[in-house]
């Protein structure tokens, strides 16, 4: 009897399990579509860490992690999954030249630039506005050295952090990438 009664708890249990929606909008295919931005060169970015189903398994996409069309992750094409399963997902495309950020004598004010006018601008022209921003940073710090990977990762942190969080400046983004002490 207590055999049958473990049973049907059980059972109840996986009933009530499987009939519980799953949060987030995910696509007919378990895709969940409004973790990822879809770049203007078909790329995927995943704006938070995404569990990812794939061929048999579950795959963890880190938050700014970038996935191109043709290149497999444990035998899966996300970015094609994505494609297929997330078709009206609008692309993110840069709508202006850096000049429309300038003031009437051609100058930025970086210290008020907004993430959002930073992604708003063609990826050339976003990264030469961080470079500018590293370099600064550098100055200030009177150091003469330029650590290529660090600055190529903080400029991609800066990025991810930006889509994230568009109203916020870009020197609170670099900030954010600060090692805490």
């Amino acid at each position: 009897m207590k055999c049958f009664a473990v049973r049907a708890i059980f059972a109840v249990a996986v009933v009530l399990a499987l009939a519980v929606p799953m949060a987030g909008a995910r696509a007919q295919s378990g895709v969940p579509c409004d973790s990822f931005i879809r770049n203007p060169d078909g790329s995927w970015t995943a704006t938070d860490n995404v569990p990812f189903p794939g061929s048999g398994r579950i795959i963890n996409l880190r938050l700014g992690s970038v996935m191109k069309p043709g290149f497999f992750i444990l035998g899966t094409d996300v970015a094609a999954e994505l494609a297929a399963a997330c078709a009206s997902a609008p692309v993110q495309q840069p709508q202006a030249e850096i000049a429309t950020l300038a003031d009437d004598k051609g100058g930025i004010d970086m210290a008020t630039l907004s993430c959002g006018q930073l992604l708003s601008v063609y990826q050339e022209d976003a990264d030469f506005l961080l470079a500018w921003y590293s370099g600064w940073t550098s100055g200030m710090a009177k150091s003469r050295t330029l650590r290529l990977k660090a600055v190529k990762d903080a400029t991609h942190n800066v990025i991810v952090y930006c889509k994230a969080n568009l109203t916020r400046r870009v020197a609170d983004a670099i900030e954010a990438q600060k090692p805490k002490p």
